[in-house]
């Protein structure tokens, strides 16, 4: 049944990824993209699509290169909820995780090239939290 044709108004709220295998930097950005493009259709501000992008495209890099060591056989899951005032999302990878209690976010504090994506995530997020073992990063921008 096209339920379409009922008039009824449906969204999807939700989305899960799972990206598996050798993954580039390409194909991070195209999953991005494709996530860009469903969160400026849902919120009006550029601001929220362009910080969202940004973060999650931090996160899954992060993810694939520090988590799972750029591993063939590992997988990176991506979780995004769309609510009216709020974007959630969350990435895990199947790597040993980090210590992300002892993490320096402060930018004036490293000179080093390396290390920035959290930075940004964490300047961009209004919330963000890891589990225990800092293999799992949710993160929420408020629209």
């Amino acid at each position: 049944m096209n339920v379409l044709n009922k008039g009824l108004d449906i969204e999807l709220l939700n989305y899960e990824i799972r990206i598996k295998g050798i993954v580039d930097i390409k194909s991070i950005g195209s999953i991005i993209k494709i996530c860009h493009v469903e969160v400026k259709a849902k919120y009006e501000s550029k601001s929220v699509s362009n910080k969202f992008s940004t973060c999650l495209y931090e996160l899954v890099a992060n993810a694939v290169e520090h988590g799972n060591k750029n591993g063939i056989a590992k997988s990176v899951r991506i979780n995004i909820d769309f609510s009216k005032d709020k974007i959630t999302f969350r990435v895990e990878d199947e790597g040993k995780g980090f210590d992300w209690k002892s993490y320096n976010y402060n930018f004036e504090e490293s000179d080093e090239y390396r290390g920035r994506g959290l930075k940004i995530v964490k300047y961009y997020c209004n919330e963000l939290t890891f589990n225990d073992r800092g293999n799992i990063i949710s993160a929420c921008i408020y629209t």
